[in-house]
């Protein structure tokens, strides 16, 4: 505190931090706290009432806004989405403005000559609680929460019982030559606002937007808690050497306060975008683990008959390689004939929302193989109809015939039954597909042709 203005002050957020990681079984803690806070701090006498309901206003005020932060705030990770950022700037800034004019009262109650300066009183008294809640608070719940709650749990804490806590789940913030570069910006950017002479002459303040930004693009929440604590606390320690005036000084409450805001939204933002990155990483895992477990080949194709992906657990078995199907038309590889009975196919499908099969036949060298594709739906979330062409081979190797006789047919209808069983399982909400022979079987060269 610099002539009557607290440029920020940790206390406030100390107690917050306290409150939402630990529980509320702190407040006598608390309390006391707010007790030697108001005799080394603002010099206040214990045995004056003014001494008491500060204190006491204080705790209950900054109780009141931890209840309600760890209502709102998710469990394992209080930063994990940008409204989660706005709720707790919501009530932080909510509970230091009406902490600020109770307390402010108290002051005004024990120096009456005070009562004009009320309301400069309360802006000041708020501006800095807010700066204390939003530099420090965060990487307490970031950093010393869950360091706090690992080591606790060696003693057999129940993991149960485990107050808020962010997950740890970010890469490692310290230690990195990026951040330490970071780091050193940030105190390059603070010599410039205070010590330099140019800033004399030019107002440079805004310079310390530019690490900030840094930090939080680069490290996301871990990191930018971290700069916006050596923000303010570098801010302090530039005071000392470089004092200010009262102008000065009250500019720099509202630019640590707005700094520190924008560091910790842009933060969360990118700890969001990660975290939904993440997510649809693990979830297109955790499909192509199933898609690899099935044996049989699977093709993506849109309605105009464009391959969109494959999934095969064998190369082997395809005529062409994956690369020369992906984003190429079936009558590219398969040749007209072939091409036109699948489109018409296809349109069946897409239009209906029910499944088909087709056999047909593909010559690989002097054998000729014959398969079962079965062809169902796929509707989009986006309103675009794509179909999956499962196929699975019917036998190997194929009569030397065109057309396979009504004995082969027999021998081949296990094989064919087996396929429309597991082509319903996948699409059991279909009505039974139609006949596997709906469409004449044909063969085709090795040159224009893919195997499922």
């Amino acid at each position: 505190m610099w002539k009557g203005v607290s440029a920020w002050y940790p206390p406030a957020g100390l107690e917050v931090a306290v409150l939402v990681g630990l529980g509320f079984s702190y407040m006598p803690v608390i309390l006391l706290a707010n007790f030697v806070s108001a005799i080394v701090n603002y010099h206040q006498s214990p045995r004056s009432a003014a001494f008491w309901v500060s204190c006491l206003v204080i705790t209950a005020g900054y109780s009141g806004g931890a209840f309600i932060l760890r209502r709102i705030l998710p469990h394992d990770s209080p930063f994990r989405s940008v409204g989660d950022v706005f709720r707790y700037l919501t009530v932080a800034i909510t509970t230091s403005f009406w902490v600020a004019s109770v307390g402010a009262l108290t002051l005004t109650w024990e120096t009456p000559a005070l009562i004009t300066e009320y309301p400069k009183l309360v802006l000041s008294w708020a501006v800095g609680d807010s700066v204390g809640l939003i530099a420090l608070t965060p990487f307490n719940l970031v950093h010393v929460m869950p360091w706090f709650h690992g080591r606790s749990n060696r003693y057999g804490r129940s993991s149960h019982a485990r107050p808020l806590a962010i997950e740890r789940t970010h890469r490692r913030t310290f230690g990195s030559l990026e951040f330490a570069a970071q780091l050193a910006t940030l105190v390059f950017a603070l010599w410039l606002v205070f010590g330099s002479r140019l800033s004399e002459s030019y107002n440079l303040s805004h310079l310390i937007f530019l690490p900030v930004i840094w930090v939080a693009v680069r490290q996301s929440i871990p990191g930018v808690s971290t700069a916006i604590l050596l923000l303010n606390l570098g801010s302090m320690v530039m005071l000392n050497f470089y004092p200010e005036d009262l102008y000065h000084l009250a500019m720099l409450q509202f630019l640590t306060l707005i700094v520190s805001l924008t560091g910790l939204t842009l933060g969360t933002l990118i700890t969001e975008r990660r975290s939904i990155e993440d997510g649809l990483r693990k979830s297109e895992d955790r499909l192509k683990a199933i898609v690899d477990a099935i044996d049989e080949v699977i093709f993506e194709i849109d309605r105009e008959g464009i391959f969109r992906n494959v999934w095969t657990t064998d190369d082997s078995v395809l005529a062409r390689p994956r690369e020369q199907l992906i984003g190429h038309r079936i009558s590219e590889l398969l040749g007209e004939v072939l091409a036109v009975q699948f489109a018409e196919c296809f349109i069946r499908v897409t239009a209906a929302g029910r499944g088909e099969s087709i056999e047909y036949s593909i010559a690989f060298g002097a054998d000729t193989r014959w398969f079962l594709a079965r062809v169902s739906p796929i509707h989009s979330p986006d309103g675009l109809f794509r179909t999956v062409w499962i196929c699975c081979k019917v036998w190997n190797p194929a009569p030397t015939i065109t057309s396979p006789s009504p004995s082969t047919r027999r021998k081949s209808a296990p094989a064919c039954t087996s396929a429309n069983a597991s082509s319903t399982y996948r699409t059991s909400s279909s009505p039974p597909a139609k006949s596997c022979y709906s469409a004449p079987p044909t063969t085709i060269s090795p040159e224009s042709a893919i195997a499922a």
